[in-house]
């Protein structure tokens, strides 16, 4: 899993037992993005996150993007290859380069995996929660109703109390609440996305978050408000 890392562009390998010293030889920057790709879209970029990407490392020197290198495939045992691989990225990440923050961005699975990586950091006094300064999630299935940090598209309100398809599943929907309390969490469901919306019935928008470029703004917006607080 930890086979390949895209730091900035530049591929560096590494196997899960040399990924500290991969991280110590690089300079450490001042912040980086993890971004997790949504169920059998193809790795690299996710195309519902990548313009918020782009636009953070626009707006904010000295920063580094890291695609999450995971399945994505329609099973738990993917989801928790990635969760394996976020939390384990971000201790030894962690321990290399203490000063360096995280923004932790998913899609669709890759926001379920976000969710439960990032919640194994929740603990008070973890170094790694520090250092974690925003959460950000769209199409996310374990969306938690009228948890703190859920928007709609326009930033509002209309899909805030909006239980997710996989929340029944979800053997802790609170795990980020301590992160939400923080105001570290954006947590976007369009109105008419069944996956975070699990009461719409209708036509699906779910792979509509890269197109929207209200979403994209948002998003960046706080992403480098986060990162520079």
């Amino acid at each position: 899993m930890f086979s390949t890392l895209f730091l900035f562009g530049i591929g560096l390998a590494a196997s899960i037992n040399t990924l500290s010293g991969v991280a110590a030889a690089a300079v450490c920057k001042d912040y980086v993005v993890l971004s997790a790709r949504g169920t059998f879209d193809p790795p690299g970029p996710e195309y519902n996150l990548k313009q918020i990407v782009a636009t953070t490392l626009n707006n904010l020197p000295n920063g580094a993007a890291v695609d999450v290198d995971y399945p994505a495939q329609a099973s738990v045992a993917s989801t928790q290859a990635g969760v394996s691989w976020v939390r384990r990225y971000l201790q030894e990440a962690n321990q290399a380069c203490p000063q360096q923050k995280y923004a932790l961005l998913g899609f669709s699975q890759g926001a379920m995996v976000m969710a439960e990586a990032a919640g194994g950091f929740a603990s008070a006094g973890d170094p790694v929660y520090d250092a974690i300064k925003v959460v950000f999630m769209a199409g996310n299935p374990f969306h938690v109703p009228n948890r703190v940090g859920n928007v709609d598209e326009q930033g509002g309100h209309s899909t805030a109390a909006a239980p997710g398809t996989a929340m029944k599943d979800d053997p802790n929907p609170a795990e980020l609440d301590r992160f939400a309390a923080d105001g570290k969490v954006m947590d976007v469901c369009l109105a008419a996305d069944p996956i975070c919306n699990s009461a719409h019935h209708g036509s699906s928008a779910h792979g509509s978050y890269g197109g929207s470029q209200n979403v994209q703004a948002m998003a960046a917006r706080f992403v480098v408000s986060k990162l520079t607080g």
